[in-house]
């Protein structure tokens, strides 16, 4: 992978000097971007997008408020992070999706964890076909207002994304998760497409009454994004969308973290940022904590599934339909985590879960997920 064809360098306005202790001092830059430094030397890549032609708004510049808003803060970490640039706008947006799909799967081969910045929702798709190009199979949370799966026969846009990734014909998307969906802008078919597939969706206010609980669901994710629109305005005035509503600026952080957190994930973005309706700078800010937390959560990893062996479990088995069948339940020696086994055809599988998942299932009450990942399988 030449970077010099695929992006701008940042721009000379962040060369500036930073404090040691900031993300801006600790960030490489504009340094020797070759194929072999990158894979030695970084474990995180940052880039950019720009373009809005699929989109709703203008995303111009948007990456470098957020760059100037995260640079400034504090460095916790010791993790070796590379900042790419801004990706060149392609001829046609198709240019775009072929340009991100060949950066993300240079990254996933080589265990480089991707983070974007910048650019409508619907880049989501272009992440994916990283994935497929690899032919791994995906498992995607969004978090956002919107389900995404709107009629796939219009042209790709923010709305209909995951709509073309279900009706791809060499689908490798195993698991589509929806967090933070408001029932005033879905439909009903959505919904009712989203059980058919056996995918999940969780509502708004059910994950801000106990957000710990969507943990597990971030957790199995290999690629997580997030649209600006679903934070309320109030925190979040810069973006595409209006809303009253949504998630406060804090529990989006929080679930940036659990995306870190998960040893499984590859792979970050965060989309629907618009800089010119963001007069104070107030978003920019948010987007780069987003960020903080993301990167925190990879800083605290615990290199457990699916990295450890069986030693570092403890397992449970627990019977159920009157003792005719049983579910193993694992419990993590170095996270105190939880995951459940479905025997695979070829292998065999665990689905992140929590305590409560295993209690309930010692009294006879087995997850839903358990139930649609054997549907998933059959």
């Amino acid at each position: 992978m030449e970077t010099d064809l695929y992006f701008d360098c940042v721009s000379p306005n962040f060369d500036k000097t930073y404090e040691k202790n900031s993300l801006g001092f600790a960030i490489a830059k504009n340094f020797d971007n070759s194929p072999k430094t990158i894979c030695n030397k970084y474990k995180i890549v940052i880039f950019g997008v720009t373009d809005s032609r699929k989109s709703y708004s203008n995303y111009e510049n948007g990456p470098d408020f957020i760059r100037e808003q995260l640079y400034k803060l504090k460095n916790n970490f010791k993790l070796p992070i590379l900042d790419l640039g801004n990706l060149k706008q392609g001829k046609k947006p198709s240019d775009t999706d072929a340009a991100i799909a060949d950066i993300t799967s240079f990254c996933l081969q080589n265990n480089i964890i991707v983070i974007q910045l910048g650019g409508g929702f619907e880049l989501t798709y272009s992440t994916y076909l990283a994935y497929e190009k690899l032919k791994k199979t995906v498992s995607m949370v969004c978090i956002d207002s919107l389900l995404n799966i709107k009629s796939e026969k219009e042209a790709l846009n923010p709305e209909n994304f995951a709509g073309k990734i279900v009706m791809k014909k060499s689908n490798y998307l195993f698991n589509y998760c929806n967090i933070g969906f408001q029932s005033h802008y879905v439909s009903e078919e959505e919904k009712e497409l989203i059980n058919k597939l056996y995918f999940d969706a969780f509502r708004l206010g059910e994950v801000r009454e106990n957000i710990s609980a969507i943990e597990p669901e971030i957790r199995d994710a290999d690629m997580v994004s997030i649209n600006l629109n679903s934070v309320r305005h109030a925190d979040s005035p810069g973006t595409s969308l209006i809303s009253p509503n949504g998630f406060f600026g804090e529990e989006v952080c929080q679930l940036a973290k659990y995306a870190g957190l998960s040893d499984k994930n590859s792979s970050f973005g965060i989309y629907e940022f618009c800089p010119q309706k963001d007069n104070s700078g107030q978003t920019a800010a948010l987007a780069a904590q987003i960020i903080w937390y993301y990167l925190e959560g990879i800083n605290q990893r615990k290199g457990d599934y699916p990295f450890c062996s069986e030693k570092e479990y403890k397992s449970f088995h627990v019977s159920y339909d009157h003792g005719k069948s049983d579910i193993v339940f694992y419990n993590s020696l170095l996270s105190n985590r939880w995951w459940f086994e479905v025997n695979a055809k070829e292998r065999k599988l665990l689905i992140s879960c929590s305590y409560e998942d295993y209690l309930r299932a010692c009294d006879n009450q087995l997850p839903d997920k358990f139930w649609k990942i054997c549907q998933k399988i059959m």
